[in-house]
């Protein structure tokens, strides 16, 4: 009987977000359109690849502006194989699954080293990092955990993958906050707690692994991680946006939202609103203005992809019966989809790819505005799988 029940409001609330997505789309006509700019995406991603598997960081619209291969992030291969594990799993699409196999394999063999004993983690090249030393990064062991986990007893075991999490659980302080440095030559922990970011990856990591061996450690650890950023946040008049917290929260109240008490499920979904809202209400609505979906102080691709990317996670994460903020939510994410669609290259040797700035066929602009990084094209495709998916 309970699990009727459970089945039943899985249903309403697929049902009831369907609606909620049509009351802004052009029905058939709109997706069809999101279709395009994902088998755009499709094509540009699957340029992105070298041989090896590694991935390509960042390409540029004008010709003549090249990039040395050297230049390399393990989270943007992370990001790559992310990407590609969602259009499999949430629209039943493997037309790129032997690319990402591929990628993870480069991302496995290159970049997660063991170190001290029993720990893993995705550790950085000097050469690459910019700092002259071997670093081991919270937030890109989170991200490959995201990424890899499925691969688990075939390109990577799960006795690795357990000891990269445990690597990020050493790094999590008494009060949830996660370091995100680990020095492997001077063998010590390295405090920037000015970054956000590595809190949401952390936590998508730990959260991703549970799913495949539900240790509830990584649980405890994640839903510890996100209270912590939720209080941090909480009351201030200015809350700083954070995608890969809101995206992270999502799957941690997938799991848990019948464990976490009402006290903290309203903070949490407070927290996610208090990013979401200055978004919404400074969101560009005029249908006429070709950066409509955009931010009235914030156009560049970029930096968009991931904030309507947060939008959907915090959609997910309110009650169906919310109507008064799931309605903003949906309109706000149906404008940034189109934005992001209109922002993507659609001819050309750059198909399906956005370029950092909106304005970068203007005149005097840098030349990081016609630069187009895969990890923003990633967050863009993202954005439009998860879309597509609100209908299924």
């Amino acid at each position: 009987m309970i699990i009727a029940i459970f089945i039943l409001l899985i249903v309403i609330f697929a049902i009831v977000t369907a609606i909620d997505a049509r009351n802004f789309t052009h029905t058939k006509n709109h997706q069809r359109k999101v279709n395009n700019s994902i088998d755009f995406g499709m094509e540009y991603l699957n340029n992105c690849f070298l041989s090896s598997g590694r991935v390509i960081c960042c390409k540029n619209i004008k010709k003549g502006i090249t990039y040395g291969s050297e230049l390399y992030s393990p989270i943007t291969q992370s990001c790559m194989i992310y990407s590609l594990l969602l259009l499999e799993k949430m629209l039943g699409i493997d037309d790129l699954k032997e690319k990402r196999i591929l990628a993870s394999k480069y991302l496995i063999k290159e970049y997660i080293k063991k170190f001290e004993r029993r720990k893993f983690a995705v550790v950085s090249r000097s050469n690459e990092d910019g700092c002259g030393s071997r670093l081991a990064r919270v937030g890109a062991s989170g991200m490959a955990l995201a990424a890899i986990t499925d691969l688990c007893g075939k390109e990577i075991t799960l006795d690795k993958l357990t000891k990269i999490a445990d690597f990020i659980i050493s790094m999590q302080l008494p009060g949830g906050w996660f370091n995100s440095v680990y020095d492997l030559n001077s063998k010590s922990v390295v405090q920037t707690k000015e970054e956000m970011n590595h809190q949401g990856q952390a936590a998508l990591g730990l959260l991703t692994l549970y799913e495949k061996y539900p240790n509830p450690k990584y649980i405890k650890a994640a839903r510890k991680g996100l209270l912590c950023l939720a209080y941090a946040q909480k009351d201030k008049e200015e809350v700083q946006y954070d995608y890969w917290a809101m995206i992270a929260a999502e799957k941690l109240f997938h799991h848990t939202k019948g464990r976490l008490n009402a006290d903290e499920i309203e903070l949490l979904q407070n927290y996610l609103l208090s990013m979401a809202r200055p978004f919404l209400a400074n969101q560009i609505k005029n249908s006429d203005n070709p950066l409509c979906g955009g931010l009235n102080n914030e156009t560049s691709p970029a930096l968009i992809a991931p904030m309507v990317e947060g939008l959907i996670s915090t959609l997910n994460c309110i009650e169906i019966e919310n109507v008064d903020e799931r309605m903003p939510l949906m309109k706000g994410i149906y404008l940034g989809t189109n934005f992001l669609r209109h922002q993507q290259m659609q001819t050309g040797r750059m198909k399906g790819g956005l370029p950092y700035a909106s304005d970068w066929r203007e005149t005097g602009v840098p030349e990081s505005a016609s630069m187009i990084k895969t990890e923003a094209v990633c967050h863009a495709f993202n954005v439009w799988v998860k879309f597509q998916a609100l209908f299924k």
